[in-house]
């Protein structure tokens, strides 16, 4: 009986001013629990996932972060009691209503503190998880394999204690919320006269609206301006989860196709697409929204297009595989042909999840997830798939994992793939199983390569094969009859993430690294080297397995490896394996190799033109140029080590630099701007088309 009236407490009512007054009492007592609460949870935090160093080094800035982070509190509170408060007043025209929305009240303000006590501990897990807040990519979690990321979490997390301890964190919360509101008179008399009536319900009113706002100066409190500290870590630690929540929702939201293509400049503060192309360090020939990015090709091959495969590492971060603690033979048959090729250590990953990789590197997209989006059935005319088609490629998509992940089979079959082969196809080929939810084994997925490559042959057209590799992901499973070898965490041990799962995550990198070889040897013996064009690089660096710093660590979080292995007539012959670069340059740097006249969509650089800029960005504010490196919006240049930590303060940025970060943000929204247009055009083509008899 006690349990059942936790929530709801019946109380003898004489007029609508009692239930009122308790309902008052109840928004009071549980900010006063949220504020406390939610605190606790910030200090959790700041000893789970703070860099080193942070508290000796930001020691001062401490006051006003806990500031902030009250503001913030007291702002989300006040906006999550103003639906109450509202309701109360409304009902305070009747002494039955007043006592059923009393009632209602009750349940809306405790379920209120425990959904922001629950978003704030799953905040910090998947801060931990992910080096960040909650941000627009937990989506992608959601929109993920489901049930495979479940299983991960029941294996990776002691979900049961999680329970147990939040039900406690809970029944606490709840309890603490009632003994204040009823055992502590926090508003005074109980009848008031109805004067004061009238003033306490307009003094909380103006309350309730300026802490909703946070801030009593021009602009209300935002992420963007909680500056308490010269600590990144810090200033989002201040902010709210629900803050963060809310971030992403509207990230997402600017990111749908429904809205104007304005917003793709706007957003990155351009009035015009004039002011953007002021910005661009190069200029090409225009597409038909007015974009300067269009290029051919000024390549001097005069031999036979070369064929190309593009395989997707998944995870393979630059972290782990250039770790010098590790095993001689960590890389497995990769360290036997590596040489023959080129390995970029100085290069970074543009995208942070894996579908988005995919569709910025193969499509040109420059904003989120276009294969679930309502454009995943329009063709956009400038991504590099379509250059290729355009050259009389034939095209295959080969992924280790389901074709209806991000809805990706019917995505990538809408851009013109001639094939898009998944994990269903791979298990019939080969009579296996998958080894879990997330698709088969690698070395399966190379093999169909190798078996399909023979079916291109048949044809005279040069061919591109796009292979996405799945064991390097959770639950992290090599098969039963691969001897792993051993593996080291010497180099990580202070900072694993799942120290107990870190060695199954190296296992599958170096079984996943070592796949990769055996097929590179595979095509050798097949003498396919000679007149292919072979790319291997990794989506981003490896979920889950390491804490980085703020600061040191900012770059490489971001840096993968990039493999490029070249038939002989094209290497060429004065090239460095220092060459700075990203993701973006890929396709530039192949196009201007090896196909004379391709036209395509310049949103890199060619990593091979000593004349152009050689620099590499990630999404998440880092840039890393030849001799420097600069994080998010500072405009400060810092020192990076051969193993890519980031060091010292080397002064202002460099003006090459700032030119290079502006071209970027123009390229970023003029490519947004262009794919809006077309969804734009395409929609009101298919509108117009329905509408005919």
């Amino acid at each position: 009986m006690k349990a059942a009236n936790l929530f709801v407490k019946e109380t003898t009512h004489s007029t609508s001013w009692e239930p009122f007054r308790q309902t008052l009492s109840l928004m009071v007592a549980a900010t006063l629990v949220a504020i406390i609460v939610l605190l606790g949870v910030r200090i959790f935090a700041f000893n789970l996932l703070a860099p080193d160093n942070t508290l000796r080094e930001f020691y001062k800035d401490m006051p006003l972060v806990l500031l902030y982070a009250i503001r913030w509190d007291i702002k989300i509170m006040a906006i999550l009691m103003a639906l109450p408060f509202l309701a109360g007043v409304v009902s305070l025209a009747h002494y039955r209503l007043s006592t059923i929305t009393h009632r209602v009240n009750r349940v809306w303000i405790h379920v209120s503190v425990i959904a922001i006590t629950l978003l704030s501990i799953l905040n910090v897990l998947y801060w931990q998880a992910y080096n960040n807040p909650i941000d627009l990519f937990v989506f992608g979690l959601i929109e993920d394999d489901t049930t495979e990321i479940l299983k991960a979490m029941w294996d990776q997390y002691p979900l049961v204690w999680y329970f147990l301890v939040f039900s406690a964190i809970c029944w606490l919360v709840v309890k603490t919320i009632n003994y204040l509101s009823t055992n502590t008179n926090i508003l005074g008399d109980p009848t008031p006269k109805a004067l004061r009536k009238v003033l306490t319900v307009l003094a909380l009113l103006l309350v309730i609206a300026s802490t909703a706002r946070g801030s009593f100066s021009t602009f209300p409190l935002r992420a963007s301006t909680t500056q308490a500290s010269q600590s990144h870590f810090l200033n989002q630690l201040a902010v709210s989860a629900a803050e963060h929540m809310a971030e992403a929702f509207n990230w997402r939201s600017k990111n749908a196709m429904g809205v104007s293509p304005e917003v793709a400049l706007t957003s990155r503060g351009y009035l015009s697409i004039e002011d953007a192309k002021n910005d661009l360090l190069f200029v090409g020939q225009e597409t038909q929204y007015s974009v300067p990015l269009v290029k051919k090709s000024d390549s001097s091959w005069a031999g036979k297009p070369p064929n190309i495969i593009f395989v997707l590492m998944e995870g393979w971060s630059s972290h782990i595989v250039f770790d010098e603690k590790q095993p001689d033979d960590f890389w497995g048959e990769f360290g036997n042909i590596a040489n023959d090729g080129l390995l970029f250590k100085r290069f970074v990953s543009t995208r942070q999840g894996t579908n988005r990789f995919i569709e910025s590197t193969l499509g040109n997209s420059s904003f989120f997830d276009l294969s679930i989006s309502a454009a995943s059935k329009t063709r956009f005319q400038y991504s590099n798939i379509q250059s290729l088609i355009n050259m009389g490629f034939q095209t295959g998509f080969i992924r280790g994992g389901s074709r209806s992940w991000y809805n990706q089979g019917n995505f990538w079959e809408a851009q013109g793939f001639d094939h898009y082969w998944d994990m269903t196809d791979i298990m019939s080929a080969y009579n296996v199983d998958k080894f879990s939810d997330w698709g088969v084994h690698d070395e399966y997925g190379f093999q169909f390569g190798l078996d399909r490559i023979k079916d291109f042959q048949s044809s005279p057209a040069p061919w591109f094969l796009f292979v996405e590799t799945t064991t390097n992901h959770p639950p992290h499973v090599v098969p039963n009859n691969y001897d792993s070898g051993k593996v080291s965490l010497e180099s990580f041990d202070n900072k694993l993430v799942h120290p107990d799962i870190a060695e199954k995550q190296l296992q599958t990198v170096r079984y996943m690294t070592d796949q990769l070889g055996i097929f590179l040897q595979k095509l050798k013996q097949n003498n396919l080297l000679d007149d292919t064009i072979v790319i291997a690089t990794g989506d981003h660096t490896m979920w889950a397995f390491y804490q980085y710093n703020e600061i040191e660590d900012r770059l490489l979080a971001g840096s993968v490896p990039l493999y490029l292995h070249l038939p002989d007539a094209l290497k060429p012959t004065d090239i460095s394996i220092d060459i700075v670069g990203s993701h973006r340059d890929i396709f530039p740097t192949i196009f201007e190799l090896a196909y004379p006249n391709a036209e395509y969509l310049k949103t890199g650089f060619d990593l091979f033109d000593s004349q152009e800029p050689h620099a590499g960005w990630h999404e998440k504010g880092v840039w890393m140029f030849e001799d420097g490196v600069s994080i998010g919006g500072n405009d400060h240049y810092f020192s990076v080590d051969d193993n890519l930590r980031i060091g010292e303060s080397l002064g202002p940025l460099p003006s090459d630099a700032l030119a290079y970060k502006k071209h970027v943000n123009a390229v970023e929204a003029l490519i947004e701007w262009q794919f809006r247009n077309e969804y734009v055009t395409s929609s009101q083509k298919s509108s117009t088309v329905a509408r005919s008899p």
